[in-house]
């Protein structure tokens, strides 16, 4: 019965538990955001061009074309038209 002669061992001997943490949060947001390549970018940058579009359009459709006064039409018109 040699097996169980050494059944006390000293608590040296004994592997400790591994530690669980709970995920952090900050690194979980910044790898996210250090994953938003150039090409999100400019996804992102493009439809909010066209958001900005559509309601110059529906702002446009609203009111008649020749009923803007003239310094309000150049501001909302001659950009649009220097983008396109």
């Amino acid at each position: 019965m040699q097996i169980f002669s050494d059944w006390r061992l000293p608590a040296s001997d004994i592997p400790a538990r591994p530690v669980q943490t709970p995920p952090d949060n900050s690194r979980l947001v910044h790898r996210f955001f250090s994953a938003m390549n150039q090409e999100r970018l400019v996804l992102v940058l493009v439809l909010v061009l066209v958001l900005v579009l559509a309601l110059v359009l529906a702002l446009e459709s609203q009111r008649p074309f020749e009923t803007l006064q003239e310094p309000f039409r150049n501001r909302l018109i001659y950009p649009v038209q220097t983008l396109i």
